[in-house]
């Protein structure tokens, strides 16, 4: 058995990256070890706190927040607080800031970016190379899309931002120096615009067919390890501000939030260990005291003071679903549930009624204690040092809400604390 962790991290999505910085910079002794990247590599890259109460945006996404965990007690927003929720915007904003990839936004407010469909997206954060896109501005806006880069469609973006009132156009270009290239990877063309050549050609071509006064929207690909570099050069060679709209994963900007944490993790002096199935743990009957990874060579066991579940819901593989419709939580055998939404009310937004009268269940989650400890079959803690968050927790619609990363940050945040 291996030397002991102070806490062990499963999961190496938003909330457990969030779980791990937190309690490794807190002095804890962490280890991150996880199957594979988590949800950073399939999201756009944004924070979601929450988006939409009943079909109806949101202008201030942590008051609504607020409201919805007053109304909704068994929302993961109840559980972990609403002030937990801040300081976790907080604390994410200054790690990503130290990590040289800084995000605007203050959560207060609903920023509106066009989605990969050209429909205004509501978000709380957003990352530095997106700030330019927000449509509440007035500019007009230039698509710009690569002819040989597929999944990205610059003429439909443009046409249903017109369709929502924002004037927009689309321009096709040849990505310089891979003309023979019939698919062109999105890494591929990211590692492209960290170069100054690259860059330097582009603006060649695009300059030209400039109007004055427009903003250019690029796809989410300016750059993997030079983004707010290529993102400066590209304005100063154009003339005009440039932003990025999130395309079909895998999302550069959500590698490079990863990449992010795994710099700051690891300068902290933490372990990430990916691609390191968890496949069994030690108990001595009320805590865990070591979890075993799947390795190449061998099994392997991690002795641990506490542990942090952060291995995602349905999507992701932490919960599955038999041909029976029976869930479980893959890790632990814990029991999952799917919370139903009381028929309340949300004051002071709009017309919220018939979003808590839905009889549609969450989607299968761990109902967890006021510590965010997942309760067992007699509705007790299952272990006492076994914590869960993000995607793991029932009691929320993210999807419909637009509240995942969110729940993430503030469950990962308040789990390593």
């Amino acid at each position: 058995m291996s030397a002991g962790y102070d806490l062990i991290v499963v999961g190496a999505g938003y909330a457990g990256l969030m779980a791990a910085l937190t309690a490794q910079e807190a002095g804890r002794r962490t280890l991150v070890i996880a199957t594979g990247n988590g949800g950073t590599h399939l999201r756009t890259g944004c924070i979601d706190v929450l988006g939409y109460i009943d079909g109806k945006r949101v202008d201030d996404p942590v008051r609504a927040a607020a409201q919805l965990a007053s109304a909704r007690p068994t929302h993961p927003y109840a559980t972990t607080g609403v002030e937990a929720l801040g300081v976790a915007l907080l604390v994410f904003k200054q790690a990503m800031a130290r990590a040289g990839y800084p995000f605007e936004g203050d959560g207060h407010t609903a920023l509106l970016l066009p989605s990969a469909l050209g429909a205004a997206r509501p978000t709380a954060l957003v990352p530095r190379t997106m700030a330019a896109g927000d449509l509440r501005r007035p500019e007009p806006i230039v698509v710009v899309g690569f002819d040989n880069f597929k999944d990205f469609y610059p003429a439909l973006i443009a046409e249903n931002l017109e369709r929502g009132g924002h004037r927009a156009r689309a321009i096709m270009l040849t990505a310089p120096g891979f003309e023979h290239e019939a698919d062109l990877p999105p890494l591929t063309l990211a590692r492209a615009f960290d170069r100054a050549p690259f860059r330097s050609a582009l603006a060649a071509q695009l300059g030209p067919r400039l109007r004055s006064g427009e903003r250019v929207a690029f796809p989410a690909v300016l750059g993997l390890t030079a983004a707010l570099e290529a993102l400066a050069d590209l304005e100063k060679r154009l003339g005009a501000p440039v932003f990025e709209i999130p395309t079909l994963p895998p999302s550069i900007p959500g590698i490079r939030v990863f990449n992010a944490f795994d710099r700051l993790l690891r300068a902290a002096g933490a372990r990430v260990q990916i691609g390191h199935p968890v496949i069994g743990f030690k108990t001595d009957g009320l805590r865990v005291t070591a979890l075993t990874s799947q390795t190449a060579a061998r099994d392997r066991d991690w002795a641990c003071d506490a542990v942090v579940l952060a291995t995602g819901g349905v999507a992701s593989g932490g919960i599955v679903v038999d041909s029976h419709r029976v869930a479980r939580e893959v890790v632990f055998g814990l029991p999952v549930v799917a919370a139903v939404a009381p028929p309340e009310t949300v004051n002071g937004l709009s017309a919220p009624a018939a979003y808590f009268e839905r009889p549609t269940p969450s989607l299968p989650g761990l109902a967890v204690d006021a510590a965010l400890r997942p309760l067992d079959a007699t509705g007790t803690a299952a272990y006492l040092n076994l914590y869960a968050a993000g995607a793991l927790l029932t009691g929320a619609e993210p999807w419909r809400e637009k509240s995942s990363e969110g729940i993430s940050l503030a469950s990962g945040w308040r789990a390593g604390q």
